[in-house]
């Protein structure tokens, strides 16, 4: 599990630092979160007191983004402050003085099932781009069939038009919904 926190100088810092060295885990400190953080990190750590202007938005955003798991540490209850992502699969909070039990079994349970989630909206976005893309294809072929043209025929008008101007078949799809297109040539 790669780990990344949020670098701070404050003792709630220091004691994570020493209890995730202890317990054999990888931890870079970072100073910012940015894209390079969410690709090479499963968890991003931040503590109280860490200096980030609007804490609670960053936390927000980078949880609701859904790409990597999120943990908050802090010494008292921090929910009136999370509510918008309190039970976000996404968001751990974790107090100071349970850090031992929670770590332990929370961030495992949450890592793991952070990565099936992760992938089950990637699978998602994918099925609903192809979706998108056969609905503008039938979209376009009913364009074409008003025109006179046979679903078949329609469905050859794409390809060669796609081959004959070098560009994809969704592009030319795209350009007839658009009425770009001469249907005569």
């Amino acid at each position: 599990m790669r780990l990344a926190i949020f670098q701070d100088n404050g003792l709630i810092y220091q004691r994570i630092i020493r209890f995730l060295r202890q317990n054999s885990y990888s931890v870079d400190t970072v100073n910012r979160v940015t894209s390079h953080t969410i690709k090479n990190y499963d968890v991003v750590v931040f503590t109280e007191g860490v200096q980030v202007p609007n804490l609670v938005k960053v936390i927000e955003q980078i949880a609701l983004e859904e790409a990597i798991l999120v943990v908050y540490i802090h010494q008292g209850s921090a929910l009136n402050q999370f509510y918008n992502i309190a039970s976000h699969p996404f968001f751990i909070d974790i107090t100071l003085k349970d850090l031992h039990l929670e770590w332990r079994y929370k961030i495992p349970l949450a890592t793991k099932y952070s990565k099936v989630l992760t992938r089950s909206y990637q699978a998602l976005k994918e099925t609903k781009k192809q979706l998108n893309a056969l609905e503008n294809e039938l979209k376009a072929k009913r364009i074409l069939m008003r025109n006179g043209l046979s679903e078949a025929e329609s469905h050859r008008f794409i390809q060669q038009k796609a081959m004959k101007l070098r560009k994809s078949k969704q592009d030319v799809v795209n350009l007839i919904i658009q009425n770009k297109i001469d249907f005569n040539t």
